[in-house]
Protein backbone atom coordinates (compact mmCIF):
# COMPACT_ATOMS: atom_id res chain seq x y z
CA UNK A 1 0.00 0.00 0.00
CA UNK A 2 3.09 2.19 0.94
CA UNK A 3 4.64 1.55 -2.69
CA UNK A 4 1.51 2.40 -4.32
CA UNK A 5 0.65 5.30 -2.59
CA UNK A 6 4.97 6.58 -3.69
CA UNK A 7 4.25 4.92 -7.25
CA UNK A 8 1.03 7.32 -7.55
CA UNK A 9 3.13 10.18 -6.20
CA UNK A 10 6.01 9.66 -8.39
CA UNK A 11 3.41 9.19 -11.57
CA UNK A 12 2.04 12.96 -10.33
CA UNK A 13 5.53 15.15 -10.41
CA UNK A 14 6.19 12.75 -13.71
CA UNK A 15 3.11 14.29 -15.22
CA UNK A 16 3.44 17.87 -14.17
CA UNK A 17 7.09 17.74 -15.01
CA UNK A 18 6.02 16.89 -18.67
CA UNK A 19 3.21 19.71 -19.10
CA UNK A 20 5.88 21.81 -17.81
CA UNK A 21 8.88 20.74 -20.71
CA UNK A 22 5.50 20.98 -22.75
CA UNK A 23 4.83 23.94 -21.82
CA UNK A 24 8.46 25.22 -22.53
CA UNK A 25 9.31 23.45 -25.48
CA UNK A 26 5.67 25.07 -27.13
CA UNK A 27 6.40 28.62 -25.94
CA UNK A 28 9.99 28.11 -27.80
CA UNK A 29 8.24 27.57 -30.93
CA UNK A 30 6.25 30.31 -30.48
CA UNK A 31 7.34 33.14 -28.45
CA UNK A 32 5.69 35.54 -27.20
CA UNK A 33 2.23 33.99 -27.30
CA UNK A 34 0.65 32.83 -24.13
CA UNK A 35 -2.51 30.79 -25.21
CA UNK A 36 -0.08 27.75 -26.90
CA UNK A 37 -0.60 25.38 -24.64
CA UNK A 38 -4.00 26.62 -23.07
CA UNK A 39 -4.81 26.23 -26.97
CA UNK A 40 -3.36 22.52 -27.15
CA UNK A 41 -5.04 21.34 -23.87
CA UNK A 42 -8.13 22.50 -24.91
CA UNK A 43 -7.56 20.81 -28.40
CA UNK A 44 -6.80 16.97 -26.31
CA UNK A 45 -10.92 16.92 -25.06
CA UNK A 46 -13.91 18.75 -26.97
CA UNK A 47 -15.47 19.03 -23.62
CA UNK A 48 -13.56 22.62 -23.40
CA UNK A 49 -15.05 23.68 -26.47
CA UNK A 50 -16.07 25.87 -27.82
CA UNK A 51 -15.87 27.62 -24.64
CA UNK A 52 -12.16 28.83 -23.25
CA UNK A 53 -12.51 30.20 -20.03
CA UNK A 54 -9.43 31.10 -17.44
CA UNK A 55 -7.74 33.94 -15.70
CA UNK A 56 -4.58 34.81 -13.80
CA UNK A 57 -3.87 35.93 -10.72
CA UNK A 58 -0.30 38.02 -10.24
CA UNK A 59 1.38 39.67 -6.81
CA UNK A 60 4.27 41.49 -6.78
CA UNK A 61 6.63 42.97 -4.14
CA UNK A 62 8.46 45.91 -5.05
CA UNK A 63 11.12 47.90 -2.91
CA UNK A 64 13.58 51.01 -4.30
CA UNK A 65 16.10 52.80 -2.49
CA UNK A 66 17.34 55.88 -3.50
CA UNK A 67 15.34 55.78 -6.69
CA UNK A 68 14.83 58.75 -8.84
CA UNK A 69 13.80 59.24 -12.14
CA UNK A 70 16.87 59.16 -15.09
CA UNK A 71 17.46 62.47 -15.92
CA UNK A 72 15.19 64.23 -12.86
CA UNK A 73 17.31 66.16 -9.74
CA UNK A 74 16.27 63.49 -6.63
CA UNK A 75 14.67 66.81 -5.40
CA UNK A 76 12.38 67.40 -7.91
CA UNK A 77 11.45 63.25 -8.01
CA UNK A 78 10.53 63.65 -4.11
CA UNK A 79 8.42 66.34 -4.78
CA UNK A 80 6.58 65.65 -7.66
CA UNK A 81 6.83 61.73 -8.19
CA UNK A 82 7.13 60.33 -4.66
CA UNK A 83 9.43 59.22 -1.69
CA UNK A 84 12.87 57.95 -3.07
CA UNK A 85 12.70 55.38 -1.04
CA UNK A 86 9.52 52.82 -1.66
CA UNK A 87 8.25 49.99 -0.86
CA UNK A 88 4.75 48.59 -2.15
CA UNK A 89 2.82 45.85 -3.13
CA UNK A 90 1.09 45.10 -6.96
CA UNK A 91 -1.60 42.95 -7.48
CA UNK A 92 -3.09 42.06 -11.28
CA UNK A 93 -5.89 39.54 -12.19
CA UNK A 94 -6.82 38.71 -15.55
CA UNK A 95 -10.34 37.03 -16.36
CA UNK A 96 -11.18 36.21 -19.79
CA UNK A 97 -14.10 33.89 -22.17
CA UNK A 98 -13.93 32.89 -25.42
CA UNK A 99 -16.29 31.37 -27.79
CA UNK A 100 -15.79 29.68 -30.58
CA UNK A 101 -18.79 30.12 -32.94
CA UNK A 102 -17.77 28.32 -35.69
CA UNK A 103 -14.40 27.42 -37.22
CA UNK A 104 -14.11 30.92 -38.75
CA UNK A 105 -15.24 33.01 -36.23
CA UNK A 106 -14.10 33.38 -32.37
CA UNK A 107 -14.77 35.77 -29.81
CA UNK A 108 -13.12 36.60 -27.21
CA UNK A 109 -13.23 39.33 -23.90
CA UNK A 110 -10.62 39.70 -20.59
CA UNK A 111 -11.09 41.78 -17.95
CA UNK A 112 -8.31 43.33 -16.08
CA UNK A 113 -7.83 44.89 -12.11
CA UNK A 114 -4.49 46.26 -11.33
CA UNK A 115 -3.94 47.62 -7.98
CA UNK A 116 -1.09 48.83 -5.68
CA UNK A 117 -0.96 48.89 -1.97
CA UNK A 118 1.55 51.55 -0.70
CA UNK A 119 2.68 53.36 -3.63
CA UNK A 120 4.15 56.97 -2.43
CA UNK A 121 4.36 57.69 -6.06
CA UNK A 122 1.96 60.83 -6.34
CA UNK A 123 0.90 59.81 -10.39
CA UNK A 124 0.75 55.93 -9.77
CA UNK A 125 1.59 54.42 -12.79
CA UNK A 126 0.50 50.54 -12.29
CA UNK A 127 -2.72 51.28 -10.72
CA UNK A 128 -5.93 50.67 -12.54
CA UNK A 129 -8.67 49.22 -11.13
CA UNK A 130 -11.42 46.89 -13.20
CA UNK A 131 -11.49 47.69 -16.47
CA UNK A 132 -11.88 45.95 -20.20
CA UNK A 133 -8.58 44.34 -21.32
CA UNK A 134 -9.35 42.66 -23.98
CA UNK A 135 -12.40 42.57 -26.49
CA UNK A 136 -11.98 41.29 -30.14
CA UNK A 137 -13.43 39.19 -33.12
CA UNK A 138 -11.58 36.66 -34.54
CA UNK A 139 -12.77 36.53 -38.27
CA UNK A 140 -11.43 33.55 -40.74
CA UNK A 141 -9.43 30.08 -40.42
CA UNK A 142 -6.09 29.46 -41.89
CA UNK A 143 -6.61 25.71 -42.90
CA UNK A 144 -9.00 26.82 -45.60
CA UNK A 145 -8.29 30.45 -46.45
CA UNK A 146 -4.91 32.20 -45.51
CA UNK A 147 -6.52 35.41 -44.72
CA UNK A 148 -7.67 35.84 -40.84
CA UNK A 149 -8.41 39.40 -39.61
CA UNK A 150 -8.89 40.21 -35.87
CA UNK A 151 -10.71 43.27 -34.91
CA UNK A 152 -11.04 44.88 -31.46
CA UNK A 153 -8.83 45.71 -28.29
CA UNK A 154 -6.42 42.87 -28.52
CA UNK A 155 -2.38 42.61 -27.49
CA UNK A 156 0.01 42.93 -30.20
CA UNK A 157 3.21 40.98 -29.80
CA UNK A 158 6.32 41.24 -32.26
CA UNK A 159 10.00 40.63 -31.93
CA UNK A 160 10.92 41.31 -28.56
CA UNK A 161 8.32 43.95 -27.55
CA UNK A 162 10.48 46.82 -27.82
CA UNK A 163 8.23 49.11 -30.51
CA UNK A 164 5.30 47.49 -30.30
CA UNK A 165 4.04 44.73 -27.41
CA UNK A 166 1.95 43.88 -24.89
CA UNK A 167 4.29 45.23 -22.12
CA UNK A 168 3.57 42.40 -19.84
CA UNK A 169 6.18 42.96 -16.79
CA UNK A 170 4.13 45.93 -16.43
CA UNK A 171 1.48 45.74 -13.79
CA UNK A 172 -1.02 47.01 -16.35
CA UNK A 173 0.16 45.81 -19.36
CA UNK A 174 -0.68 47.34 -22.83
CA UNK A 175 -3.12 46.95 -25.21
CA UNK A 176 -4.03 48.41 -28.79
CA UNK A 177 -7.83 49.15 -30.02
CA UNK A 178 -6.84 47.73 -33.88
CA UNK A 179 -7.61 46.05 -36.49
CA UNK A 180 -5.05 43.54 -38.18
CA UNK A 181 -5.12 41.00 -41.28
CA UNK A 182 -2.51 38.11 -41.44
CA UNK A 183 -1.19 35.99 -44.81
CA UNK A 184 -0.28 33.09 -43.19
CA UNK A 185 1.07 29.82 -44.89
CA UNK A 186 3.09 26.94 -43.88
CA UNK A 187 6.49 28.81 -44.56
CA UNK A 188 5.71 32.35 -42.68
CA UNK A 189 2.87 34.50 -41.74
CA UNK A 190 2.70 38.31 -42.32
CA UNK A 191 0.86 40.99 -40.49
CA UNK A 192 -0.67 44.48 -41.46
CA UNK A 193 -2.23 46.46 -38.74
CA UNK A 194 -3.71 49.93 -37.95
CA UNK A 195 -4.29 50.90 -34.22
CA UNK A 196 -4.11 53.07 -31.50
CA UNK A 197 -2.21 52.03 -27.68
CA UNK A 198 -4.55 51.97 -25.16
CA UNK A 199 -4.37 55.04 -22.08
CA UNK A 200 -4.89 53.65 -19.03
CA UNK A 201 -6.91 55.68 -16.81
CA UNK A 202 -7.85 54.86 -13.02
CA UNK A 203 -10.85 56.78 -12.84
CA UNK A 204 -12.22 56.24 -16.39
CA UNK A 205 -13.02 53.57 -18.78
CA UNK A 206 -9.45 52.83 -20.49
CA UNK A 207 -9.58 54.86 -24.17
Amino acid sequence: MHVQFLNMKLLRLLLIGSIVTLSASLRAQEKGNPSLLNGWLREQSTVFDPLDLGGQLRFRAESKKNFAAAGTPAVDFQNHGGDQDNSYFLFREKFHAGYQATNWLTVYGEARDSRSVSDDRRLDPENDPLDLQQAYFLLGNPKNFPITAKIGRQELRYGDERLVGAVDWNNIGQVFDAAKLRYENSQLWIDGFVGRVVLPDADEFNV
